[in-house]
């Protein structure tokens, strides 16, 4: 290449740049949030001592992100040499990476939406093991990575004829798909595997999404109905401020039903009568104290004996009335509040691998159209792609950094977790600031 050639060549690729910071930007931008933030949650489920397969997932998928971000850090350095990229070693190493990490966060979604699957629609089946989990991601990873090992042989650094303002013609090279005729076979092989696996993806989403949100619906409205049955049932739960309002509501109707049957209040009144006996037998013998006793030993004794009545009657209650005692109580309570709390993170960390599955889709969704109807122009002024074109195709980017965004808004342990280590960042930043001053 001759001096004039390459300072026109040179002229062409600053025009390009020029053309192409509102992408650089952008992609910075998602590139940068992603490393950030998918580096805090790493550390997150990487610190956490009692692991699930789910976390397991989710902490994969996370580490995959965050070296997703750091393999396309390439990109950003590629749109400042588009048109004058000759390294071949490093075209091929940089596809065949971008295609693997990007296709591990595709599969570690499924795993993800698998287990979702299992956990929420079959709540009694046995939970897949820490060891089962690893090896299934050490196995996806494994696939992914030989499925993007072709791209070796496909990808290469492309001749192309840029037509100068002088009506000259000179030679740039970009890196993208090879254009020889002896590959053609196998790029066509390639892409038919990637639109079936994407395809067979896209199925599994729809699929195990679809029952669990079913299956959410409905365990929602049976709850919904069995607490109403129970607030109907637990009429004895009376406030204080409701006592007087309520105990006028129940003489009225005592009175209807008297109107109505007149052997009720004789029913009512015996019943009455024996609680009204029973308690005063009960409060005699609380209160009896030999007083008249003039042996003092036999005093304490009783006394003992009446507290230690009273004792068991509190913690075990009344077997005549069936009535719940203090103890037996807070045990029911405190197993229904760790089952409520139970149920309520399966169902938000539910939520939160469906909004990431609904949101990678998104992501996705410009890249494959773009791919589909956009084709690069290897003859003209050196403006391969248009910078919309550009950010399309780059779009699955932001699936890495829209992915620790929902984990702050679904995950209150995750986000406690980032405000206190930003917390403690901020604070040493400002100790050594003002030690500086």
């Amino acid at each position: 290449m001759g001096f004039r050639e390459k300072t026109e060549l040179d002229t062409v690729n600053q025009r390009n740049t020029k053309e192409y910071i509102p992408a650089i930007v952008v992609i910075s931008i998602v590139l940068s949030s992603g490393l950030i933030l998918n580096s805090f949650a790493s550390l997150f489920y990487g610190r956490q001592t009692r692991k699930s397969a789910f976390q397991i997932f989710v902490l994969s998928l996370s580490v995959n992100f965050l070296i997703t971000n750091l393999v396309l850090l390439h990109d950003i350095v590629e749109l400042f040499y588009f048109v004058q990229y000759e390294s071949v070693a490093a075209c091929k190493l940089f596809y065949v990476l971008k295609h693997w990490f990007v296709g591990n966060s595709l599969f570690f979604m499924v795993a993800i939406g698998f287990d979702r699957y299992r956990t929420v629609c079959f709540p009694f089946s046995k939970a897949l093991t820490l060891r089962t989990a690893w090896c299934v991601i050490l196995g996806l990873s494994v696939f992914s990575l030989g499925i993007s090992v072709s791209l070796f042989s496909t990808t290469d650094i492309v001749r192309m004829n840029i037509t100068t303002s002088h009506n000259s013609t000179i030679h740039g090279h970009t890196c993208t798909f090879s254009e020889s005729e002896n590959l053609q076979t196998l790029r066509v092989i390639n892409h038919f595997v990637d639109v079936s696996l994407h395809g067979i993806i896209l199925s599994l989403f729809v699929f195990f999404y679809t029952f669990i949100t079913r299956k959410l619906i409905i365990t929602r409205k049976k709850v919904k109905g069995n607490v109403s049955g129970k607030l109907k049932m637990e009429v004895y739960k009376i406030g204080s401020a409701e006592h007087s309002e309520i105990t006028s509501d129940i003489s009225t109707k005592c009175e209807e039903i008297s109107e109505e049957h007149p052997h009720a209040n004789t029913d009512i009144s015996m019943g009455n009568r024996h609680k009204e006996q029973s308690t005063k037998q009960f409060n005699e013998k609380m209160t009896n104290t030999p007083s008249n006793n003039k042996n003092p030993g036999l005093f304490n004794l009783a006394n003992k004996k009446n507290h230690d009545e009273r004792t068991e009657i509190v913690n075990n209650g009344n077997i005549e009335t069936g009535e719940t005692g203090v103890g037996r109580s807070k045990d029911t309570l405190s197993r229904k509040k760790r089952a409520k709390n139970k149920s309520r993170w399966e169902r938000r960390i539910t939520i939160m691998a469906t909004v990431k599955t609904v949101s990678s889709i998104a992501c996705f969704v410009p890249f494959y159209v773009s791919m589909m109807i956009i084709t690069p122009k290897l003859h003209g002024d050196g403006l391969v792609l248009d910078v919309g074109s550009i950010i399309a195709r780059r779009s699955f980017m932001l699936n890495s950094a829209i992915n620790p965004i929902i984990m702050i808004i679904f995950n209150d342990a995750f986000r406690q977790y980032l405000k206190g280590t930003l917390h403690k960042v901020t604070s040493k930043f400002r100790v050594s600031y003002r030690s500086f001053k």
